[in-house]
């Protein structure tokens, strides 16, 4: 289809979008940008534990085992649980 000289208008473009936001950007920041102290930080672990073929079966068992003596022991157990499948 042959437009001839004429200028299809399709809006502003992403890149004059991003422009403008990054423009303005500053007018909306706060004043107080800096680092917040916190008053109890809590520190938090990671652990991941890479099971052998065969053997997550009974390891979830015995985890599951581990939570529930915890719990008539009273003592401090994991927060959270995470199980993933990785295909692997």
């Amino acid at each position: 289809m042959n437009l001839g000289n004429h200028r299809i208008d399709r809006g502003p473009s992403l890149p004059g979008l991003i422009l403008s936001f990054l423009l303005a950007a500053p007018a909306f920041a706060k004043d107080d940008m800096g680092p917040k102290r916190l008053d109890d930080p809590k520190w938090r672990s990671v652990v991941m534990v890479k099971f052998l073929p065969g053997t997550m079966k009974r390891a979830t068992e015995l985890i599951d085992e581990f939570k529930q003596v915890t719990a008539k022991a009273g003592t401090p157990a994991p927060e959270f649980d995470a199980s993933m499948c990785t295909g692997e």
